[in-house]
């Protein structure tokens, strides 16, 4: 008879032993204390009647506690771990009751309902067997080569094999069935290898008489290679290590990408494919300021839309590839280039390539100066600066952000050979056309195009888009860019522009005229993407632009200089015969970026969760009012919010912390640590493959962090760890650890309008900041979501306390809660208008001015222009009254 069998028959012996023959041998033997006379009984000899009554009543609890437990972990059992009964003080007899279970369960037949387990990602399992067919296959051989083999890695355990492969934790019964060597369900080792039942290895041939496994439908095994991503997102993304490289491979959803065993670089190259590190960064940088924008606008007790699930995990993803650092280097790096050639009354040199590695930016230019610009190197054709030096260049470059920019037609092409990014100045290319499948010659279009619009250096130019993605162009919302349906209009209007362009120039090129300020607008190239072919005349007059005023175009034609688009691993090659990996905006990445931008640009709202859509009274309680002499800077004060250090607490509103912690702070990867505890919390109930998907880390910097918060956060007063052991695949913490950010929703159950002003002031005392204050560019990218709701929300609780508050005269609360959410909403509009009120109220007519000017500036930044209310209030407070809005 097999161990586990045996096993499993002890432990049954034993938990019918502990349940049912406890009570029937304390009812048999034990007798109740008697206590009379009380307490004269406790002080006179006793002759064991005492002692056996207080064991008897020992026992009973013992049983008590112990039958409990079975009840909970049978419940747990049941349900795949998904309910689980929190005991406190039962931690012993929890586990003693969990193993005994474990071990009778190893030796039961599953039931019906698991009889069929679901289909892997990997490959469909043949008709399932029973256990008992299953150890008859094992012992005979029969089947068995067939079946796929396993290596166990660190972390796993059969529960979350099973669920992987079956997709059912509950059998694990079936591998233990097939696995001899596996004595105990709750015990193996790394590097054992399993063998799984049913699931059908791929790399072993079938016998003729089994069923074949049907073949998958052809768009979903192999889709048209125009679809795949041409190159990884990133500039200095690894290389898949897999057999087949990236682009070969299909465009799946973010979600199928994440649960296979993609590495990390590959999850970002596929949610990001077409778009390079530097457009990262630029894209980011275009959706804060969105975003700034609808949070800017959004009423009282309204919330901004959000993307959906997929289109989120592509923008973390666009956070975890984008290179601000690089980007911004360059930039700053060409503007100083215009600068220097400027004052030195030089002409700049025609830039052709830019070619950015991982120390350095060169500039390939067809003359150097004779004096160098601050920070540059150089050899007889190239210019270049060290990436690492940026920081010494930052204080001499800082003044530069304002300077113009001499080459705003610079956009990626794609990656070198060697692993460099590859940008190329279209100005100097004059006319570009396109050879290669009409899907993608679309996908480069799409991909300059976007660069186009969002690069810090492409300020000024217009972009012209004629049979084009007008839906993508539309999407951008880049005031440079225009959709035009002909392009004979679009011919005649830029001929009648040429002649006076040309009288005015005179010889001096648009880059010269374009590095004075007084001259840069005027002076902006104008970029013509033309998504079709060209007629013989329209391409004689193209040409003829391009020479006489420097347009620039970009057309899907073969007969002009030809760039030849092909998908990696193919080389594409520009007409000066340079190869590269070309940039191509794959179809899945453009329909995640065009939602992103949709929604962003939205200025629709939805209610918000913590607001009471409701016009009845509410009655609140008269808060205790601030002591005087709050500035108006809405530094953190000194009013530090009540902790609870005896539980975990995750602090996101500020710096992000965690506090109450019952282990040792980890001596690295503190930050990650606090990240993974934090989308844990708002996550619950995740499977691994989940987490590392949304957090596109690799599984072992996953386990490794994971190892290090379990033993931070510690343990209760019970035993209870408050990251528990994933036994059944599902990640959770413990119910106890909690975040400020959950503290202050459950101070506004019912809506913020409803709460008391003694709730409300209590979530203002837990503002540090605003809301992950110190997170860096690719962390935190998956919380972009829960940012922008703590920020609202804070916002919103201000403005109730601060109209509460001047509406009883006390200008100090209204200030100070005005304050407190300046530090997780700055300059926004209303809370600025709130105080202008207070200190209207309170006299302050010099504060009022200032807060006023205050406005007008946060509005100008933000390029958009102050609400009505806003400006009426403004002229009733420094004028005495609104002006005159008519003649009537």
């Amino acid at each position: 008879m097999p161990f586990r069998i045996l096993r499993g028959l002890a432990a049954l012996i034993v938990t019918l032993a502990l349940v049912v023959g406890t009570p029937w041998l304390l009812v048999l033997i034990g007798r109740r204390p008697d206590l009379t006379p009380f307490p004269e009984v406790l002080f006179r000899p006793d002759q064991g009647q005492l002692l056996l009554g207080f064991m008897t009543l020992a026992g009973w609890l013992a049983w008590a506690a112990f039958t409990v437990s079975i009840v909970a972990e049978l419940i747990a059992l049941l349900s795949g771990q998904r309910l689980r009964v929190h005991l406190p003080g039962l931690g012993a007899p929890r586990s003693l009751a969990a193993g005994l279970l474990v071990a009778i369960a190893a030796m039961v037949p599953m039931s019906a309902a698991h009889a069929e387990p679901a289909p892997p990602a990997a490959a469909a399992p043949v008709e399932a067997k029973g256990l008992g067919e299953i150890r008859a296959a094992v012992d005979s051989g029969e089947d068995q080569q067939a079946w796929l083999r396993y290596t166990v890695e660190r972390g796993d355990d059969l529960w979350s094999i099973a669920e992987r492969f079956y997709g059912d934790g509950l059998a694990w019964s079936r591998i233990v069935a097939a696995n001899p060597q596996v004595t105990s369900p709750d015990q193996i080792d790394v590097g054992w290898v399993l063998v799984l039942p049913d699931i059908p290895d791929p790399n072993v041939a079938r016998e003729p008489d089994l069923p074949p496994t049907p073949e998958p439908s052809a768009p979903e095994a192999r889709p048209d290679p125009a679809v795949a991503p041409a190159s990884p997102g990133p500039a200095r993304a690894p290389a898949p290590t897999a057999s087949t490289s990236a682009a070969e491979r299909p465009v799946e959803s973010v979600e199928h990408v994440g649960a296979g065993n993609a590495t990390p670089a590959d999850r970002i190259a596929y949610a990001t494919a077409g778009i390079s590190s530097l457009t990262a960064a630029a894209l980011l940088g275009l959706l804060a300021a969105r975003r700034l924008t609808q949070l800017a606008n959004r009423p009282q007790g309204r919330r901004i839309l959000h993307p959906s699930a997929p289109a989120q995990h592509f923008e973390n993803a666009l956070d975890q590839a984008q290179d601000p650092l690089t980007l911004r280097t360059l930039d700053l790096a060409l503007r100083a280039l215009a600068r220097h050639y400027r004052d030195a009354g030089e002409a700049l040199p025609r830039l052709g390539a830019v070619l950015v590695a991982d120390d350095r930016i060169t500039l390939e230019v067809d003359r150097i100066p004779a004096r160098l610009p601050v920070g540059f190197h150089a050899d007889s054709r190239h210019l270049w600066v060290g990436i690492p030096d940026a920081d010494e260049m930052a204080e001499e470059w800082e003044a530069l952000a304002d300077e113009p920019a001499p080459y705003p037609t610079l956009v990626g092409f794609g990656e070198t050979e060697a692993g460099e990014l590859l940008l190329q100045d279209l100005e100097s290319l004059g006319a570009l056309g396109m050879e290669g499948t009409p899907e993608l010659v679309t996908q480069a279009l799409n991909a300059f195009v976007i660069e186009l619009c969002s690069s810090p250096w492409n300020s000024g130019q217009s972009v012209l888009v004629v049979d084009g993605d007008a839906e993508l162009a539309e999407a951008l919302g880049s005031p440079l860019i225009e959709i035009r349906d002909s392009v004979e209009d679009v011919l005649v209007e830029l001929e009648a522009e040429t002649q006076p362009r040309r009288a005015i120039g005179g010889e001096e090129h648009p880059r010269d005229l374009r590095i004075r300020p007084e001259f840069t607008e005027a002076w902006s190239p104008r970029v013509l993407v033309i998504g079709s072919a060209l007629t013989d005349g329209q391409r004689r007059r193209l040409l003829r632009l391009t020479w006489d005023s420097h347009l620039v175009v970009i057309a899907a034609d073969e007969e002009l200089p030809t760039l030849r688009v092909q998908a990696s691993p193919e080389l594409s090659d520009l007409p000066n015969a340079r190869t590269f990996h070309a940039q191509l905006l794959a179809a899945e990445t453009r329909k995640h970026l065009l939602e992103v931008l949709t929604v962003t640009d939205s200025t629709e709202t939805t209610p918000a969760p913590w607001w009471a859509e409701t016009n009845g009274a509410t009655v609140h309680s008269l808060a205790a009012r601030r002591a005087a002499g709050v500035t108006e800077e809405p530094a953190v004060d000194s009013h530090e919010p009540v902790l609870h250090p005896e539980q975990p607490e995750i602090l996101l509103v500020g710096p992000v912390e965690l506090v109450g912690a019952r282990g040792e702070r980890p001596a690295r990867a503190v930050r990650q640590c606090v990240e993974y505890a934090a989308w844990l919390l708002e996550n619950p109930r995740a499977t691994a493959t989940s987490m590392g998907s949304a957090l596109l880390v690799a599984e072992g910097t996953r386990r490794s962090n994971m190892s290090r918060l379990r033993s931070w956060l510690g343990a209760d007063e019970e035993g209870d760890r408050y990251l528990p052991e994933a036994y059944s695949g599902r990640i959770a913490l413990h119910p106890d650890v909690t975040s400020d950010w959950q503290r202050m929703q459950l101070l506004t159950v019912g809506g913020i309008n409803r709460s008391s002003d003694a709730n409300l002031i209590q979530v203002l005392d837990l503002v540090r900041g605003a809301p992950l204050a110190d997170a860096a560019p690719g962390q935190w990218g998956w919380a972009e979501e829960l940012r922008t709701d703590i920020s609202s929300f804070v916002r919103d609780v201000a403005l109730v306390v601060a109209e509460r508050a001047l509406a009883r005269g006390e200008v100090d609360l209204a200030r100070w809660a005005v304050n407190r959410a300046l530090n997780a909403a700055p300059e926004d509009e209303q809370l600025l208008v709130a105080r202008v009120r207070a200190e209207h109220l309170a006299g302050n007519r010099s504060e009022v001015e200032r807060l006023s000017l205050r406005l007008a500036r946060s509005a100008r930044q933000l390029n958009i222009d102050l609400a009505a209310d806003t400006v009426t209030l403004l002229q009733e407070v420094l004028e005495g009254s609104p002006r005159a809005r008519g003649l009537g």
